[in-house]
């Protein structure tokens, strides 16, 4: 045991003294603006290319788990570029990527006005009390100016009752895309959306 503790803090500090220039720094700013979703999406896989860079740069693949301090590394400096850029659409797009699993084609793939969490992420929002039910609960959903979701259930079936603070719950972590397939903005509209429960196996 102890010398799994003693591990474990190596890899910290080795982590924390290694990973100290990327972390601290953002990936250079780009020359065009991120006013859509694919602009955005394009500058996030810049991102994630510069911080794979600086982060296998300056963490030696020596370390214990090096793989793992690169990953966080990455994961840190992705996170500051993005607060960095003040950019709604940009930060939108990377909560989806986050909410994917870090996943491009997860994210991205099946784009949608609202994107809820994909699975299995969204399993932790199961209701308890549910009893292995699947169940889909139907919402409305307006797009904030920030391309979060304001979202109410429409739902009055009576088993909806047990999933709706688990489709509250699991609305914050909702973003918009920026525009519709036809150019307009989608802030201020009012979406439908189903959002999908089912039990966790095991």
């Amino acid at each position: 045991m102890f010398r799994h503790l003693a591990a474990g803090v190596f890899v910290a500090l080795a982590a924390s003294l290694f990973c100290e220039p990327a972390s601290a720094a953002v990936a250079p700013a780009p020359e065009y603006n991120l006013e859509t979703d694919a602009a955005a999406q394009a500058r996030l896989r810049q991102i994630q290319d510069w911080a794979r860079y600086e982060c296998k740069r300056t963490i030696a693949g020596v370390l214990i788990d090096a793989r793992r301090a690169r990953d966080d590394c990455i994961a840190e400096t992705m996170a500051r570029t993005v607060d960095a850029s003040g950019s709604v659409v940009l930060s939108a797009n990377y909560d989806r990527y986050v909410n994917a699993g870090r996943n491009f084609a997860r994210a991205f793939t099946r784009s949608r006005v609202i994107n809820a969490p994909s699975w299995p992420e969204r399993a932790r929002y199961y209701p308890a009390e549910a009893n292995g039910w699947r169940y889909a609960i139907k919402m409305q959903c307006e797009v904030e100016p920030n391309l979060h979701a304001a979202c109410t259930i429409v739902d009055d079936r009576p088993s909806a009752q047990r999933f709706a603070a688990a489709a509250m719950e699991a609305s914050r972590a909702f973003r918009a895309s920026s525009h519709f397939a036809d150019g307009k903005s989608t802030i201020g509209a009012r979406v439908p959306v189903t959002l999908i429960f089912e039990a966790v196996d095991g």
